[in-house]
C-alpha cells in the first residue's frame, strides 16, 4: 500500500505542475500579444511609420509636358511609361520611367529601382505613385 500512496502523491505533482505550466503558457502568450506589436511598429523606419503620399502619375508627368503611355501588356499586367520631355540633366535623349501595377519597383531607362510604396491602379483607372518618386523624374 505504500506504493500506491506514493503513486497518488506523484500524481498529485504532476496535476500541480501541469496547473502552474498552463498559467506560465497563458502568461507568456498573453505577453507576446500584447508587447509583439508595439516592438514590430517601434523597430520600422520613420518612412514606414508616416503615410506615403501617392500622386496619379499621369497628371503629375503632363504638368511637366511628359508623355505619358499605358500599356497591357500581354500578361494583362497594367504598366505606365513615362517619357521625360525635354531631357533632363542636361542629356540629349530623354529618360524613359517604366511603372507596374501592384510593384513596388519601377525602372528608369531599364534599370529598375526600389519605390518606397507599391504602383497601384485606383478606381479613376489612374496609376498612382509615390510623389517622392515623382518628384525624381525633374
Amino acid at each position: 500500500m505504500p506504493f500506491r500512496g506514493m503513486i497518488a502523491k506523484g500524481i498529485n505533482i504532476i496535476r500541480l505542475e501541469m496547473k502552474n505550466l498552463k498559467k506560465f503558457l497563458l502568461a507568456t502568450i498573453m505577453t507576446f500579444i500584447l508587447v509583439l506589436p508595439a516592438m514590430a511598429e517601434e523597430s520600422m523606419s520613420p518612412n514606414e511609420q508616416q503615410e506615403i503620399s501617392m500622386v496619379s502619375i499621369r497628371a503629375y508627368a503632363e504638368s511637366y509636358g511628359d508623355v505619358v503611355y499605358f500599356e497591357m501588356t500581354g500578361g494583362y499586367i497594367p504598366q505606365v511609361f513615362v517619357f521625360t520631355d525635354p531631357p533632363t540633366g542636361g542629356k540629349d535623349y530623354f529618360d524613359v520611367y517604366q511603372f507596374v501595377d501592384g510593384s513596388a519597383k519601377a525602372y528608369k531607362n531599364g534599370v529598375p529601382f526600389i519605390m518606397p510604396a507599391a504602383a497601384y491602379i485606383d478606381t479613376d483607372d489612374r496609376m498612382y505613385i509615390p510623389e517622392s518618386v515623382a518628384e525624381e523624374m525633374r
